[in-house]
């Protein structure tokens, strides 16, 4: 679906409710199909609505007067009932605006049934029973999209297949850690292990995140001989990636260890210190690599990574 929601109502009611409930719904970075912001000069009405009503995953209906006594309205909602019985599942979320039940049984016994929300409890409320069924919060894609989103990051819409492929790229790099082997700018990101709901959804997000920067790093050929003003302009450019490095100082300093020296760690001085703890494991190096000797023959005073934050480089040999 290319839609989260269509909006089905009366032109009467737009001025004091339907538009501001779009705004509204707009806001909480849903994409939603309204007259005012989907028509274009020239199109064709009926096209144009029909394509609405067949591509989003729900429609609001605003049932009020007005609603009952237009026939276009009704013909929209004709469509979204036809959705219900062949897809086998809700589609249509129903408000009651000035009208109540007694009232609506008179049009349409099948819709007083249904459970609405009533407008006379206010936009605020309107909108949050709306958005438990919009977005709930244990639906992944729609909890990575909306992180993207939060992060002025503007993902495709959810059914475009770069989330397959998003998908795919986050599963094999858990099932297979060595993919990562080699590559620059990797980062342990959030709820690695998750594997439905809302981590999921974070981690997925995280990993779409990683992918720009990683890519941008390796194309950029940013190392250990970059100068650190280039580092620093590359680290601010993408969104999550100095919360990353924050999060992770001694991946930090393996990737660019030039930031580590007094004087060119802007914004990392805090966790660069802490990082010079002789005990802490995140400062020497990855699994696989020598232990470098001492120039004393005792133990390092800091880890491999923060060596060149400290007075004597830590007593490294080199």
């Amino acid at each position: 679906m290319l839609h989260d929601v269509f909006i089905c109502h009366a032109s009467e009611d737009k001025d004091d409710f339907v538009r501001p409930l779009a705004e509204a719904l707009r806001a909480h970075h849903l994409d939603v199909w309204y007259d005012e912001f989907a028509l274009n000069i020239g199109d064709s009405l009926r096209e144009a609505v029909d394509r609405g009503l067949a591509d989003s995953r729900f429609g609001i209906v605003v049932l009020s007067q007005h609603f009952f006594q237009k026939r276009w309205p009704q013909r929209e909602l004709n469509g979204l009932v036809a959705r219900e019985i062949a897809e086998d599942r809700q589609v249509v979320l129903p408000i009651w605006h000035r009208i109540d039940r007694d009232q609506i049984l008179k049009y349409s016994p099948p819709l007083a049934d249904v459970f609405a929300v009533s407008s006379a409890r206010g936009m605020e409320a309107v909108v949050n029973e709306l958005l438990k069924k919009l977005r709930p919060e244990e639906s992944p894609l729609i909890v990575a999209r909306d992180f993207l989103i939060s992060k002025g990051v503007p993902p495709p819409i959810v059914t475009d297949e770069w989330w397959l492929d998003l998908v795919e790229i986050k599963e094999a790099q858990l099932r297979f850690p060595d993919l990562n082997v080699g590559r620059r700018w990797i980062f342990p990101l959030p709820f690695p292990e998750a594997d439905r709901g809302k981590k999921r959804g974070l981690n997925i997000a995280w990993t779409a995140l990683q992918m720009d920067w990683a890519s941008d790093g390796e194309e950029r050929n940013l190392c250990q001989l970059t100068h650190p003003e280039r580092l620093h302009e590359f680290l601010r450019k993408w969104a999550g990636l100095l919360e990353c490095g924050l999060a992770n100082p001694g991946v930090l300093a393996m990737y660019a260890p030039q930031l580590t020296i007094p004087g060119f760690d802007d914004g990392f001085a805090d966790v660069f210190d802490e990082l010079m703890d002789p005990t802490r494991d995140d400062a020497y190096q990855m699994p696989g690599y020598d232990r470098t000797e001492t120039t004393d023959g005792k133990e390092p005073l800091c880890g491999e990574l923060i060596a060149w934050r400290h007075p004597t480089f830590g007593n490294y040999t080199d």
